[in-house]
């Protein structure tokens, strides 16, 4: 999973539907602090995606 803070992020400004300015004043860090966290989060997440999909893909090729 995602590192507290990272996760934290993600929840205020897309489940909470919070200002990235709101969700910094919650979590006591900068509006920019919060893009960063998110930002890596949304990242290493598309990487998760990206190998379970070329994993999915390798098996699948195998299976035929």
């Amino acid at each position: 999973s995602l590192p507290e803070r990272e996760r934290s992020a993600m929840r205020l400004h897309f489940f909470e539907d919070m200002t990235l300015k709101e969700a910094g004043r919650v979590m006591d860090v900068t509006e920019s602090r919060v893009s960063q966290l998110v930002t890596k989060a949304i990242g290493t997440l598309q990487k998760r995606m990206t190998n379970r999909m070329r994993g999915d893909q390798v098996q699948t090729s195998q299976i035929d």
